[in-house]
């Protein structure tokens, strides 16, 4: 069960928007703590530079929560493969186009 999931359910209704634009995300890097933390970044790509559009911090558990979803809405399930391994860092679009 997501975190947003053990939130009742009237104060999911009560969601308010926030100061954050929606903008259009090109890459992004992840990073985990040895807390299980997990740190999210979304980047842009301009002509001869990288622009951050938002960065966040959950936990481990929300980020699967995320993951579930996001293989849900694309249709998308990956299986691991014994060659790669859970390296953080830098990806631009998908490898699987």
């Amino acid at each position: 069960m997501s975190e947003l999931e053990k939130i009742p359910k009237n104060m999911q209704e009560q969601i308010v928007d926030g100061p954050t634009v929606t903008s259009f995300t090109d890459g992004f890097q992840v990073a985990n703590r040895e807390d299980g933390i997990i740190y999210l970044q979304l980047l842009s790509k301009a002509p001869d530079k990288l622009f951050e559009n938002h960065r966040t911090v959950m936990p481990i558990d929300c980020a699967k929560g995320l993951i579930d979803k996001l293989c849900v809405v694309t249709n998308y399930y990956p299986v691991k493969s014994k060659n790669k391994s859970g390296s953080s860092g830098f990806s631009v679009g998908s490898p699987h186009r």
